[in-house]
């Protein structure tokens, strides 16, 4: 393995772990949370990012002091990092926006179940590049799926006719959509180029996917940003469904009228 690739990796961990630990700081300082166990549940899987994260940068340092080349741990590390930051991000909308408790559970365990066959497809050597590529379309739906969230949260507050008075909100709403949006397009095109690039060459051994699924876990990194420099406070979000459903009955009763 070259030696730029493992510092990259080792940069792209390291920016990792203090993103994760101010995620964890604020889930952990949740005002509207009262439930000291909720709070542990809630930071619980940005700890687990952060241990992978902690887990590739020992694992970049034996393969420094090591004389030989070690590929399988490269991708599993990678390739389950990207997934468990997927997997949180979009649950993280979910609890922000309100969406129901179970659909945020079903988003952890789809999200530990899928890294498991991630895992699984990492190690084995076989055919590594065409089910990279498929793990990366995979992603770039998920990723996409939080963007379509946060347009319909915008869409939500502009019919709600709060776009007026409150402006701040919207263009938090914009930072977000666009710090999801750009992710699933780097995965998405990482994914048809390995395909196409094991298509035209007729071979799946390529050795510079290595290279696409790093730049697809450092964009995904964007998606953090948001929540770690600017949260969406919840006091936000009420009023807006309060609004639209006032909205909604109204022109329920009109048009019955």
């Amino acid at each position: 393995m070259t030696l730029a690739l493992l510092v990259s990796f080792a940069v792209c961990s390291s920016v990792a772990i203090p993103l994760s630990g101010m995620l964890i700081y604020h889930d952990i300082n949740d005002k509207a949370n009262d439930n000291n166990w909720k709070k542990i549940f809630a930071a619980l899987p940005e700890a687990c990012q952060m241990s992978l994260s902690g887990a590739g940068l020992y694992a970049v340092v034996v393969a420094l002091r090591s004389s030989t080349e070690v590929y399988w741990w490269y991708n599993a590390v990678v390739l389950c990092s990207l997934q468990l930051s997927v997997g949180n991000n979009l649950a993280r909308i979910l609890r922000t926006f309100l969406h129901p408790r179970w659909t945020i559970w079903l988003i952890y365990v789809l999200t530990v179940l899928t890294a498991l066959d991630i895992l699984y497809m990492a190690i084995d050597a076989e055919a590594i590049s065409t089910t990279t590529s498929l793990s990366l379309m995979h992603l770039a739906a998920t990723s996409s799926l939080s963007s379509a969230l946060l347009i319909r949260e915008l869409k939500k507050h502009r019919d709600s006719g709060a776009l007026q008075s409150d402006r701040a909100f919207p263009q938090l709403l914009r930072k977000f959509i666009a710090a999801n949006t750009v992710p699933a397009l780097v995965q998405m095109c990482g994914g048809i180029t390995i395909v196409v690039a094991a298509l035209a060459t007729k071979s799946d051994d390529i050795w510079w996917y290595r290279w696409i699924i790093l730049s697809c876990a450092a964009t995904q990194l964007l998606s953090c940003l948001p929540f770690s420099l600017a949260r969406i406070d919840r006091h936000f979000v009420g009023p807006i469904a309060i609004r639209l459903r006032t909205v909604r009955s109204t022109l329920t009763a009109n048009s019955d009228t």
